[in-house]
């Protein structure tokens, strides 16, 4: 990924290999970063896989750009059923409320993390 892609979306963690993605939330989630960062790779891991698992790192949360979030609602409908394990570390409370919502349309099995708890959330979600 170039550097300034890397400053325009949140961060993609060096622990995601095989079917997971890691991210780290630091940036609102916008519509671009979305599709460029999120659901290309989320297709592709699906297609190379057959599942993808997600650990969502929030250091700072800046909410979502409406766009963002509907793409994210069809994004579950579209994908739920790859959606192995999904897990969030130091998510904050309307994140939380928001995801026990959409997994209900998912495959997915669903774990919360305090931010002292970033390591066994990457061994989680790559187990």
């Amino acid at each position: 990924m170039s550097d300034a892609k890397s400053e325009k979306f949140n961060r993609l963690m060096p622990e995601s290999d095989g079917p997971a993605l890691c991210y780290e939330i630091s940036k609102p989630i916008s519509a671009a970063g979305y599709e460029e960062n999120f659901l290309k790779l989320a297709r592709q891991i699906i297609a190379q896989y057959g599942e993808v698992r997600i650990l969502n790192y929030f250091t700072f949360y800046g909410g979502w750009e409406e766009q963002a979030a509907m793409m994210d609602i069809e994004a579950h409908i579209e994908m739920g059923k790859y959606l192995r394990k999904l897990a969030f570390v130091n998510a904050p409370e309307k994140e939380v409320m928001a995801r026990l919502i959409r997994t209900r349309i998912t495959a997915a099995e669903l774990r919360f993390f305090k931010v002292e708890q970033l390591q066994d959330a990457i061994s989680w979600i790559k187990s």
